[in-house]
């Protein structure tokens, strides 16, 4: 079996569209739901983060250990690496039960605008978003911190004829699939596996948001990290049981 094979797993991909969203529908960017007795998270600046996206956690049935129900959001900074290297600097948050009493008119009342000085100049978003999601199914990929770990096992088992099919052929043949918005699944990155220094044991990619052109126009960027990078969020199987959502990574990176 190859590593291919021996890796699948299910994910579930994003879609990105123009439609307008509610307070309590999946998106990115916009408006979030906020309850009543919530406010905004703040960077150490003491300026509110931004919404990066929301999921409706009813359309991740295919994911077994994620929430099935509720809010899942993700927020990062202003500032000029998007709250990376700031403690907090980003967060996610998990609303098991919605009040859909909220208004969003409560809600906008409750996003302060930012003066220009806070807004970074490189904030990936450029609008706000409707999201459509697929369930699909996926194999390492070979950007994966464990994938070596996996490569060098795999070699003690094949013919040497066969090794680079066995390995890495099927990788450079499909390695389009990887470059896209999900959760679940396995990460992509223009540079290198973060966790491979730090978080180890963060093995769960719970979102990746990629660049985003829209209908191939250069000139319609919808998603843009960087120089064309991409954002992803990391946690542990144990605090994703846990709906522990306090101890996530998050790294962006591009070229």
């Amino acid at each position: 079996m190859s590593l291919k094979q021996k890796t699948i797993t299910n994910c579930v991909t994003l879609g990105i569209t123009d439609e307008k969203t509610s307070i309590f529908e999946s998106k990115i960017g916009g408006i979030p739901y906020i309850p009543r007795d919530m406010e905004l998270p703040r960077d150490s600046r003491g300026v509110q983060l931004r919404l990066l996206a929301q999921i409706d956690c009813g359309e991740l049935k295919s994911l077994e250990d994620f929430p099935h129900e509720g809010l899942l959001q993700f927020f990062i900074g202003t500032d000029d690496i998007l709250g990376m290297e700031d403690e907090k600097g980003y967060a996610v948050i998990y609303h098991e039960n919605v009040d859909n009493s909220v208004t969003e008119e409560e809600c906008i009342a409750k996003v302060e605008v930012l003066d220009e000085n806070d807004d970074g100049p490189f904030f990936p978003l450029y609008g706000e978003f409707g999201v459509k999601f697929f369930d699909e199914k996926m194999s390492m990929s070979m950007d994966d911190f464990r994938y070596s770990e996996l490569a060098r096992a795999k070699i003690g088992e094949v013919d040497d004829n066969d090794l680079f099919d066995e390995i890495f052929f099927d990788y450079d043949k499909d390695g389009d699939e990887y470059y896209s918005h999900r959760l679940g699944g396995y990460p992509i990155f223009t540079q290198y596996d973060p966790r491979d220094l730090k978080g180890q044991d963060k093995t769960v990619l719970l979102f990746q948001l990629d660049t985003d052109f829209g209908d191939d126009d250069e000139n319609d960027e919808k998603i843009m990290w960087g120089d064309c990078g991409v954002g992803n969020f990391f946690i542990s199987p144990e605090d994703l049981k846990k709906r522990d959502f306090s101890k996530v990574l998050y790294n962006w990176d591009c070229c």
